[in-house]
C-alpha cells in the first residue's frame, strides 16, 4: 500500500510537533533550574506587580505554573528508555 499524501501529512505533524515538544521541555527545565536557583518563591505581590502586563500574577500562582512545570519535567521522564521523552525523540526530524 502506498503512502497517502494525507498520511505523509500527518507523520510529518507528528515529527514537527515532536521536535517543538522537546523544545519546550528543554526550555522548562531551563526555567525551573533558574526559578530555584534565582530565589523567585521569595518575591512578595509588590516585588511581582512591578511587572507591568503580570502584575496581576500571585506569588502562589507563579508557584502554582512552576510546580505544573516540574510536574510536566516529571511526566516526561527525561531521556530514560521508553519515557515519552525518547518516544518523541525517535520521530523527530533532527535529533534533540
Amino acid at each position: 500500500m502506498a503512502i497517502t499524501k494525507l498520511q505523509a501529512n500527518i507523520i510529518d505533524g507528528i515529527a514537527d510537533t515532536s521536535q517543538q515538544l522537546l523544545a519546550a521541555m528543554n526550555k522548562i527545565a531551563t526555567l525551573v533550574q533558574y526559578f530555584n536557583a534565582e530565589a523567585i518563591s521569595s518575591l512578595t505581590a509588590e516585588d511581582i506587580a512591578t511587572l507591568g502586563e503580570l502584575s496581576h500574577v500571585t506569588p502562589a500562582e507563579l508557584a502554582a505554573a512552576r510546580n505544573a512545570m516540574s510536574e510536566l519535567l516529571t511526566a516526561g521522564g527525561g531521556y530514560a528508555t521508553g519515557s515519552i521523552m525518547t518516544r518523541l525523540s525517535k520521530i523527530t526530524k533532527n535529533i534533540p
